[in-house]
């Protein structure tokens, strides 16, 4: 807080001193009380302070990089764990959405980099970023990384003795599993299931 922040404001003769809190850079963030960021971080919103859980503690942790955690490269692995297939559908949609663009024409390395969906790692090869395993990757490398990860779509029925009229997950193993592939089956659904309605 800076001087600025403090003023003395006269209402109805009488003078109230003015404190204006601003909003905590991302790099002073979390702010706490106490030792403990995980026990003492508070968000404020609308209705008043409330305790942070520990994951959003380590997202503010996380927010203070200047780099975008996504484009963190695998040092790892190589390009060999994401799916062609996939990379191949998300270059059609690319190049309808953006014909004429440069980068229609470039190999598939150095359009993976341009997306920053990869990039050269300590040995000086490719490697995927974590934003390129999540986006183009097979399900079965990325809960290597990340063990917790798992995309579940469902439709629901009104009829209780039918539990699903439609359910994919990304671990069915049948197809890549990744965020890509995740979407354009779920969209293709949601469409028809409002159709339907």
């Amino acid at each position: 807080m800076l001087n600025h922040h403090v003023q003395t404001v006269e209402v109805e003769d009488k003078k109230i001193l003015r404190i204006d809190i601003p909003a905590a850079d991302k790099h002073d963030k979390p702010v706490y009380i106490g030792t403990n960021p995980m026990k003492g971080t508070y968000k404020r919103d609308y209705e008043g302070d409330f305790i942070c859980t520990e994951e959003a503690v380590r997202a503010m942790f996380a927010d203070q990089r200047d780099v975008s955690g996504d484009v963190e490269v695998l040092d790892e692995l190589g390009l060999d764990v994401l799916n062609k297939d996939t990379i191949k559908g998300y270059r059609i949609i690319f190049e309808q959405l953006h014909s004429g663009h440069p980068w229609n024409a470039l190999e598939n390395d150095e359009f993976l980099m341009k997306l920053r969906a990869a990039a050269k790692n300590k040995n000086g090869t490719l490697s995927p970023t974590i934003a390129g395993l999540l986006f183009f990757g097979e399900a079965y490398h990325i809960t290597e990384i990340f063990p917790d990860y798992f995309l579940d779509y469902r439709e629901e029925c009104d009829d209780k003795a039918v539990r699903w009229l439609f359910r994919t997950h990304s671990n069915e193993g049948d197809w890549s599993g990744n965020i890509y592939d995740f979407f354009c089956k779920v969209r293709t659904r949601m469409e028809v299931f409002q159709r339907r309605k």
